[in-house]
């Protein structure tokens, strides 16, 4: 199996880029960093442990070069989950997966600003109205921007989280699909939250296909696919990983 061999190449910490080219050859890959907490039902079982959402962040075959040699922290940093989350999740016992599969056994879409548009039109047709409305206006303007109009740091909202059982979330600027939902007229702040919070664009995401780091430097790129169990993905290869605390 293409995915089993590329876990063994990247647990041998050899930098063996010709041995990767071969292999990416036969059979092209990508992949997911799956992250949750060990009582999560969907833990292990989906792409995305919660199993309230409807899509799920993957890489392609182009991430695959820079693992080799790598750390699992280094890996999460290098898909753009940055230091601060990363640290947080880690503190609140989040537990990680790494997940690698063919590209052809899952349909993913380039994770741009466009990109993304239409799998919330697709996915989320509920709400989109809402969404579009306020769109074009997200995509052209900064996080911090936004974060100041709002008066509070989106990211600190985020780490509150949510109730599993009721979608519920402590922090009132926490912006699940459901509480987008109730809001006859969201505001752009609370479209952009919604986007953090329901679908992960953090605050490095610049909407141009590529992850970024805590340094604004430019990775791998990124795509988003549609939620579904890791035994219908067909060749996937999952194993536990322990990024280090920071």
């Amino acid at each position: 199996m293409a995915a089993q061999e590329f876990i063994e190449l990247w647990r041998s910490g050899a930098h063996d880029d010709a041995a990767l080219t071969r292999l990416l050859a036969r059979c092209e890959l990508s992949g997911r960093m799956i992250h949750g907490q060990p009582d999560d039902q969907g833990f292990g079982k989906l792409l995305s442990a919660d199993e309230w959402k409807r899509l799920s962040w993957v890489f392609g075959s182009d991430a695959l070069a820079g693992f080799l040699g790598e750390s699992p922290r280094g890996i999460c940093l290098r898909l753009g989950f940055g230091e601060e989350w990363l640290d947080e999740k880690l503190k609140r016992g989040k537990l990680f997966k790494l997940c690698i599969f063919p590209s052809a056994s899952v349909s993913a879409t380039p994770a741009t600003w466009d990109g993304v548009a239409a799998l919330l039109r697709e996915h989320y047709a509920d709400v989109w109205p809402k969404i579009e409305r306020h769109y074009d206006r997200i995509r052209a303007t900064p996080v911090r921007e936004l974060e100041l109009e709002g008066g509070y740091d989106m990211q600190q909202a985020n780490f509150a989280g949510r109730d599993h059982a009721t979608g519920e979330s402590p922090s009132p600027h926490y912006m699940s699909l459901q509480r987008l939902a109730r809001i006859a007229e969201p505001s752009a702040v609370q479209v952009r939250q919604f986007l953090w919070d329901e679908i992960g664009l953090k605050g490095l995401y610049r909407g141009d296909g590529l992850t970024y780091d805590d340094d604004g430097q430019p990775g791998n790129r990124e795509f988003l696919a549609r939620q579904m169990p890791l035994s219908a993905i067909e060749g996937a290869v999952v194993v536990d990983v322990v990024p280090s605390r920071g």
